[in-house]
């Protein structure tokens, strides 16, 4: 049992710093509360046939809690959202080895570079160590994500441990719920920058100067716990909306002295200075080294969500649907626990749970709301969730939440990680093994010491949702990629795909290029690669004339209709096209057209989470050269 309450030593410890100095000049003892009240009925000694006593050492705790989130993050064969791979693994990727895909948020200074960076660091350990082969490249930011879970794991059994020290397996009973929890499965052991933010937040909460009868903080463990929110601050802004609710609730002193009440601020607002600001000038310079200036991310990302609404451009839903959804995928059959938690503990360890409310609150006006945004609530959920799970009156009713919450979130949880849109993962899979083959077949071609192209001279381009799949730092390879862009107005592609069938005023501001090709796939495509753009006055004499004779090659620049590129031109043919199903019925004529041939056509999903998605996606390969008059 000691060796339990050793995850985090100092938690139990008394107040080395201002506690010794209120406890002589007879101030109210523990971080908040005049005195420590009995012991809640919830966490009364056990009675025989309840919740059984969790004796596990610190060793077995970390270990398997490691095992847990590296297994899961290696069972992660589907895609989410497009950030998992576009805002961390890949911006890191360019970072280390020069080539890769920034998106026009990070052009416009609106995230910071800490989460890219600590996978970079990894990425450059490989590549130092020769280790930078493509898997290794792949599973790096796989085993990264099980280590960032893994220390939110036990920062939420350390918060639990704090928040109910009369009761220890409060602490064993959150982590398990933790363990189980679907959102966490399934977010955590992905390489989101929320993933990191969640982790960040529940280590600082862990030593956060909490009200008594929560254990006391020590002053080095409130120094860490204010720099590691900076950090998380740092990582999303939005973790600010958690923090300051509850250095606001923590100002009440209920009956302390005016002087007794003055010395406290005094302490806290310096303890605060100095932590916050360790974290703010570890933030600055890594933007700085990130950025090549000095910027200030945070302040970008408010003007752009909050002042501009610019988030809205990704969807809106009604105020109330974090009330209605959000809420019950982030904790889906823990609610009840969450509940009775939060209901019967004492009233002072509240102040997480009116802070998490706070941070809903916020969120709720904004515009654009996805479940992973609440991330970090759920560490604060799941220790009132344990606290709750240890009063159970009996082993069988334990055990019977414990089952209750394996299989509604585990069961579920496999399923979307290894089945539900794995087709975006899996085409990329299916890319670099047919990269690496053109790379051999080349090879086997060339005289000894040739170099050889990478990927053989393949080229890609994805006529899917933009950002709806993995990019360079799936594959590893600098092959020729593209994909059809989305961007804001002001950051978009000076040359997009169209461009000769589209004036440069509706490029920049009217709809994106992935609108204009879902609008009209086939006239898209052959304004791209075709010999004269859609629209355009070809039906004069001459123009009849070229076409009939089969000239119009030649003449098209006299006829403005915007002849074929050259070869290796920003819209030369590529070699390979990756599509939705969906799509052939108004495309695959003119790929036949264009030599192409269906290569593979994989499994995506069973259930369709927009319109312009489908159930398999396929890889088109140019078999043969196309018709001159065509490209």
């Amino acid at each position: 049992e000691k060796k339990a309450e050793a995850v985090i030593p100092a938690m139990s410890s008394g107040d080395k710093g201002t506690g010794e100095l209120r406890q002589r000049r007879g101030a109210p003892q523990g971080d908040s509360a005049p005195a420590a009240p009995p012991v809640n009925p919830l966490h009364a000694a056990p009675t025989p046939g309840s919740a059984p006593q969790f004796r596990m050492s610190t060793a077995a705790v970390v270990v398997g809690v490691l095992a847990w989130r590296v297994a899961g993050a290696l069972l992660q064969q589907t895609y989410f959202v497009p950030d998992e791979h576009w805002q961390g693994p890949e911006v890191a990727h360019k970072m280390v080895f020069g080539y890769g895909h920034e998106t026009w948020e990070w052009h416009a200074g609106l995230r910071g570079y800490l989460h890219p960076g600590l996978i970079a660091l990894f990425f450059k350990a490989a590549q130092m160590t020769g280790a930078d082969s493509p898997a290794v490249i792949f599973l790096i930011p796989k085993l990264f994500s099980a280590l960032v879970a893994s220390v939110g794991d036990l920062a939420t059994f350390a918060l639990a441990r704090r928040l109910f020290p009369a009761t220890p397996r409060a602490a064993h009973c959150a982590l398990t719920c933790q363990l189980l929890n679907l959102s966490y499965f399934f977010c955590m052991t992905r390489p989101l920058s929320n993933s990191l933010e969640a982790a960040l937040s529940a280590a600082a909460l862990a030593l956060w100067p909490l009200p008594a009868p929560a254990a006391p903080s020590t002053r080095l463990q409130r120094l860490a716990s204010f720099f590691l929110a900076a950090l998380s601050f740092a990582t999303r802004p939005t973790a600010a909306l958690l923090f300051v609710p509850l250095a606001i609730i923590q100002m009440d002193r209920g009956t302390a002295s005016l002087g007794s009440h003055i010395r406290f601020l005094l302490v806290r607002f310096t303890e605060a200075a100095l932590g916050l600001g360790a974290g703010g000038a570890v933030m600055a310079c890594v933007d700085r080294v990130g950025y090549g200036r000095w910027t200030l991310p945070p302040l970008n990302f408010l003007e752009f969500n909050v002042l501009t609404h610019g988030a809205s451009l990704y969807g809106e839903q009604p105020w109330y649907w974090y009330l209605s959804q959000g809420g019950f995928i982030l904790l889906a059959t823990s609610i009840p626990l969450v509940g009775n938690g939060i209901k019967k503990c004492h009233p002072a360890l509240r102040a997480p749970a009116f802070a998490a409310a706070a941070y809903v609150a916020v969120h709720s006006a904004l515009g654009h709301k996805e479940f992973r945004f609440l991330l970090p609530l759920v560490p604060i959920a799941m220790a009132y969730a344990g606290s709750a799970l240890s009063a159970a009156n009996s082993a069988k009713q334990f055990w019977g939440w414990t089952i209750i919450l394996a299989v509604t979130n585990v069961v579920p949880a496999v399923y979307i990680s290894t089945v539900h849109q794995r087709g975006a993962v899996d085409v990329m899979h299916h890319i670099s093994a047919t990269a690496a083959s053109r790379e051999l077949l080349l090879a086997a071609t060339l005289a000894p010491g040739e170099a050889v192209a990478p990927g053989g001279g393949m080229s890609v381009l994805f006529l899917t949702p933009c950002h709806s799949t993995p990019y360079y730092s799936s594959l590893h390879r600098n092959i020729s990629l593209r994909f059809l862009d989305c961007s804001p107005p002001s950051f978009r592609l000076l040359a997009p795909l169209d461009a000769k069938c589209i004036d440069e005023k509706n490029a920049t501001r009217g709809p994106d290029e992935a609108d204009r090709f879902y609008k009209n796939p086939e006239k898209f495509l052959r304004c791209a690669f075709g010999t004269k753009s859609e629209g355009a006055d070809d039906d004069t004499w001459l123009g009849w004339g070229a076409a009939y004779l089969g000239v119009e090659e030649y003449v098209g620049e006299y006829l403005g209709t915007g002849a074929a590129p050259p070869a290796g031109g920003a819209n030369s043919l590529p070699t390979h096209v990756v599509l939705y199903s969906g799509l052939l019925e108004q495309v695959e004529g003119l790929l036949g057209e264009l030599g192409f041939t269906r290569d593979v056509s994989l499994f995506h999903t069973h259930a369709l989470v927009e319109s312009r998605i489908s159930k398999t996606i396929e890889v088109w390969e140019r078999k043969k050269k196309a018709p001159s008059s065509l490209a």
